[in-house]
């Protein structure tokens, strides 16, 4: 495990913590001075886990177009990659009869 501050990316909340850390471990505890930003103004309201940042790059900050954009990309992706997978299996029978291969060669992809 690798010393909180010797991680880069970590929040300040972690650097404080002086603790070893698992490479992706959230701190959800206000540890020392550090403080999280909350639901509320109210400390006692949820804390909001990823903290909220100004940076552009943050999905939390990203346009509701540029957001329905990726969805819509990853739906396409998913689609586009398994729809052909599954389009196979229906047609197996087909294919041992048009090539006289056994199931295992076709199920294969065998010549």
């Amino acid at each position: 495990m690798e010393r909180a501050e010797s991680i880069p990316n970590l929040t300040p909340v972690g650097r404080e913590a002086e603790v070893d850390l698992v490479p992706g471990t959230e701190v959800m505890t206000e540890i020392g001075g550090a403080r999280f930003y909350h639901n509320e103004d109210n400390p006692d309201s949820v804390v909001l886990i990823p903290q909220p940042t100004d940076d552009p790059h943050d999905p939390l900050n990203w346009s509701m177009f540029w957001k329905t954009l990726v969805i819509v990309n990853q739906g396409i992706f998913v689609i586009a990659s398994v729809i052909p997978a599954l389009s196979i299996a229906p047609l197996t029978p087909v294919f041992m009869q048009q090539w006289e291969k056994s199931l295992t060669d076709v199920a294969l992809l065998v010549r």
